[in-house]
């Protein structure tokens, strides 16, 4: 699939219903989503981060952060509690539009590659991605960039992020996503597809011995790799990872 269908799809989400493409509950589809809430989401999220990276060592506080595929901006905003800088990229220049309105204070740039490029390396002393990975189109594009996010790492620095190890073969047909796709490709708009329960969403695994492979190759160690519950019924973990 190209970078420019990627880019649409999560445009589409964007503007269809933003809040439940990053947080894909079944009883929060079509706007039910309270702001207040889904925010919260990403403050209770950093509270977990910052004890797990306490838990291993790191300092309570880091000079910089990124957070990878930042969406609405819900848990960038959570991380300038911990940080004196963060920023926030997405694909979806809608995404970045809409975090922006929500968190003025936050800085959000529009990333619209398959790659980190608009950074050099060892940039961030923290980064952070989460349910992000798992919606690439493949394990390659998957371990491509958890290679990216070492490569902007500072030596020394955290990054954490979770990927699925493993799809259940149900969840790997994805027959909503595919219909979405292919009719979005012959000129149908978004919001009657979406409306009948199709979604360009996809989800992709990376076993845990490629994630640690791509990891040394790129400087890193895993320094853990624990179960992950935030996708029911798909098999996933959380990594910590420095270089």
């Amino acid at each position: 699939m190209s970078l420019t269908n990627h880019k649409r799809d999560w445009e589409d989400m964007a503007a269809l219903d933003p809040m439940w493409a990053v947080l894909s509950e079944p009883e929060r589809r079509n706007g039910r989503w309270n702001p207040g809430e889904f925010f919260s989401t990403g403050a209770n999220e950093t509270a977990r981060l910052r004890g797990k990276l306490s838990g291993l060592g790191f300092p309570d506080r880091f000079e910089s952060a990124l957070d990878f595929g930042c969406g609405l901006g819900r848990v960038t905003r959570a991380l300038t509690v911990c940080c004196g800088e963060v920023i926030g990229v997405d694909i979806s220049q809608e995404m970045i539009r809409q975090a922006q309105a929500f968190a003025p204070a936050c800085q959000f740039i529009h990333n619209p590659y398959y790659d980190l490029r608009i950074f050099p390396a060892d940039r961030f002393d923290l980064v952070y991605s989460s349910r992000v990975l798992q919606h690439q189109r493949s394990t390659k594009l998957i371990l491509n960039h958890i290679s990216e996010l070492l490569r902007v790492l500072k030596p020394g620095g955290a990054a954490a992020f979770q990927v699925p190890c493993n799809i259940p073969y149900l969840h790997r047909i994805q027959p909503r996503r595919r219909v979405y796709e292919l009719l979005r490709a012959i000129g149908f708009p978004s919001r009657p597809l979406y409306r009948i329960r199709l979604t360009p969403i996809c989800m992709t695994s990376a076993s845990v011995e490629s994630v640690t492979d791509v990891v040394e190759e790129a400087g890193g160690r895993v320094l853990s790799a624990d179960v992950d519950d935030s996708c029911p019924g798909v098999s996933s973990r959380f990594y910590c990872v420095t270089k």
